[in-house]
C-alpha cells in the first residue's frame, strides 16, 4: 500500500470531501451498533471498554469525538475522518490518509500539489460567508496545514495559569522561529478543527509592531477562537446548550475561563467583531439557544466593542453583557484577573 502510494499526492482536504464517517464506521464494523438521532450517531466508544456511552458522530459536519479521542505518538487525533481511521489503525497521519483513499475508492493524483484548487468543505465555508457579507464573500481562510513545535514551560505561560500540560492541551507555546519568532504562538481552528493560522503574542512591555501578530493573508474577522470545541467538544456542546455561548475579546481571557469550568466560551481576538463573527455566534449548530453573553474588557475600546456588538446581535440572539465598572473590581478590567468564585458571581 505505502509502495503504491508513495509518488502520488495525497490531499487530506481532498479525502474529508469524499469520504463519509458512516462508511468508515461501516467499514470497521461499528456502524450498525450505533443509536441514532437526526444527525447524531452515538455508541460505546470502539477505542475502550465502557458502559457509559461517550463515542458520537455528527454525520452532517463529518465529525467524531469520544471521551477522551485516542493518542497516537503524544498527540491527540483529529475529530475528523482520517483522525477516525487513524483511531481503528493505530497509525500515523500519513499513513491513515492513505488507508482513507482505499476505503474511499479514490485515486489520488500523480505528485503535483494542487494549489488552486477548491474543496467541498471550503465551498461550504465561503457559502456560509456570502449569506452574511453579500455577493462577494471573502475567501475562505486556507488550512495551515501543520503544528508548530512550541515551547510549553514558558514562564509567561505559568503567568496565565497555564502549566506545561494545559498549555500543551491548548496547543499554546514559546514559538523559537519563524515569523512569529520569541513569541507566544496561540492556534487558531477553524469550526471543523482544522489550523488556519498561529497568532504571536509579544512578552515586550512596549512592542513597536503591536501586541498580537497574525500571518500575512490571514483574515481574523472570519474565525472564532475556540470555535471548533464549540461546534466539536462534547462537555462544551452541553454547556452551550445549557447557557448558551459567551464571548470575549481575547484568546487568554477565553483560555481562563475555560480552564475555570466556563466551556462554552469563544474569542473573537478584539473589540470589532465582523458580521461573519455574529452569524457564528447565533448560529443554530453552534449555539442552539442564541444566548450570548458578552464579557469584553472594561478599557473604552472594550466598552465600545460591547455596545456594538449588543447592537448587532439584539435581533437575533438573547443578549446580557457583563459590565465590570459595576463591581469592585479594585481596578481590575480584564476577564482573566477573576477568581472563578468571581467569574461565578458575574456570569450567573
Amino acid at each position: 500500500m505505502v509502495d503504491k502510494l508513495a509518488t502520488k499526492w495525497l490531499d487530506a482536504n481532498e479525502i474529508k470531501a469524499n469520504l463519509s464517517i458512516e462508511r468508515v464506521l461501516d467499514h470497521y464494523g461499528v456502524l450498525a451498533s450505533m443509536r441514532r438521532s437526526g444527525n447524531t450517531l452515538r455508541g460505546l466508544s470502539p477505542f475502550r471498554e465502557e458502559r457509559v456511552p461517550s463515542f458520537s458522530v455528527n454525520v452532517s459536519r463529518n465529525v467524531w469525538n469520544d471521551h477522551p479521542r485516542p493518542t497516537i505518538a503524544g498527540e491527540v487525533v483529529k475529530g475528523n475522518v482520517i483522525g477516525l481511521v487513524q483511531s481503528f489503525e493505530q497509525c500515523s497521519f500519513r499513513e491513515a490518509l492513505e488507508r482513507a483513499y482505499e476505503i474511499a475508492g479514490v485515486e489520488p493524483d500523480q505528485a503535483t500539489p494542487r494549489r488552486h484548487t477548491t474543496t467541498n468543505a471550503q465551498r461550504e465555508t465561503r457559502a456560509r460567508v456570502e449569506a452574511v457579507v453579500g455577493d462577494e464573500p471573502p475567501a475562505a481562510n486556507e488550512v495551515f496545514g501543520k503544528t508548530l513545535k512550541l515551547k510549553h514551560d514558558h514562564p509567561y505561560l505559568a503567568t496565565r495559569g497555564l502549566p506545561p500540560k494545559r498549555a500543551k492541551y491548548w496547543g499554546i507555546g514559546w514559538v523559537p522561529r519563524g515569523l512569529l519568532r520569541s513569541r507566544i504562538g496561540v492556534p487558531i481552528r477553524n469550526r471543523d478543527g482544522d489550523i488556519v493560522a498561529y497568532m504571536g503574542r509579544t512578552l515586550k512591555e512596549d512592542d513597536p509592531s503591536g501586541k498580537w501578530r497574525f500571518p500575512n493573508g490571514f483574515q481574523k474577522r472570519l474565525e472564532l477562537f475556540n470555535v471548533d470545541r464549540v461546534a466539536q467538544d462534547e462537555e462544551t456542546r452541553t454547556a452551550v446548550a445549557q447557557h448558551g455561548i459567551i464571548v470575549t475579546e481575547g484568546c487568554f481571557d477565553a483560555v481562563w475561563l475555560s480552564e475555570h469550568g466556563f466551556k462554552n466560551v469563544v474569542s473573537t481576538m478584539g473589540s470589532d467583531v465582523s458580521d461573519v463573527q455574529c452569524k457564528m455566534l447565533v448560529d443554530r449548530e453552534l449555539n442552539p439557544t442564541r444566548r450570548v453573553t458578552i464579557f469584553f474588557d472594561a478599557d473604552e475600546a472594550g466598552r465600545r466593542g460591547r455596545k456594538d456588538l449588543c447592537g448587532k446581535l439584539v435581533y437575533d440572539a438573547f443578549v446580557r453583557y457583563v459590565d465590570l465598572r459595576r463591581v469592585n473590581t479594585e481596578g481590575r478590567s480584564d476577564p482573566d484577573q477573576f477568581t472563578k468564585e468571581e467569574l461565578t458571581r458575574l456570569l450567573s
